[in-house]
């Protein structure tokens, strides 16, 4: 396909550094620099009915995780936050938060240049469950 084809096919192409990120539980959106989609899987068994020949079946789907990160604060507000967070799903003693306490919908949208949304998907109760690291590293600025 030369370039005129190419034009003609696709008005614009999708700019993965226009997004926006809504949930009542995340009070730092302006702190979010990433957002990583869930993947999309379908898991699959292998099958051989003769020796000549394997087939790979499909058997279930599988969906990955939502990642997103955030920017931290001198004051780490968004991590204390992001605890917070997490202690309603599981507390320090172990004991379980009610489902209704601790989930939430958060709706990725992207956006055209013009800030006009032009995907969005919502992941229905969602809950944080892994607060990555911090790593600190003397030979950064």
């Amino acid at each position: 396909m030369n370039i005129d084809g190419f034009k003609k096919v696709f008005s614009d192409l999708a700019r993965p550094n226009r997004y926006n990120v809504q949930c009542s539980r995340i009070h730092y959106p302006d702190l979010i620099i990433n957002v990583n989609m869930p993947n999309r899987t379908i898991l699959t068994d292998t099958m051989k009915p003769r020796d000549d020949i394997v087939l790979k079946l499909p058997y279930m789907k599988a969906d990955g995780d939502i990642t997103i990160t955030f920017l931290n604060d001198i004051k780490y507000l968004c991590r204390k936050d992001l605890i917070a967070w997490h202690k309603l799903v599981v507390d320090d003693t172990g004991a379980f938060g009610y489902l209704d306490d601790y989930a939430f919908d958060i709706a990725v949208t992207q956006l055209d240049r013009k800030g006009t949304t032009i995907w969005k998907s919502t992941l229905l109760k969602a809950y944080p469950i892994d607060i990555g690291a911090i790593q600190f590293d003397s030979t950064m600025n």
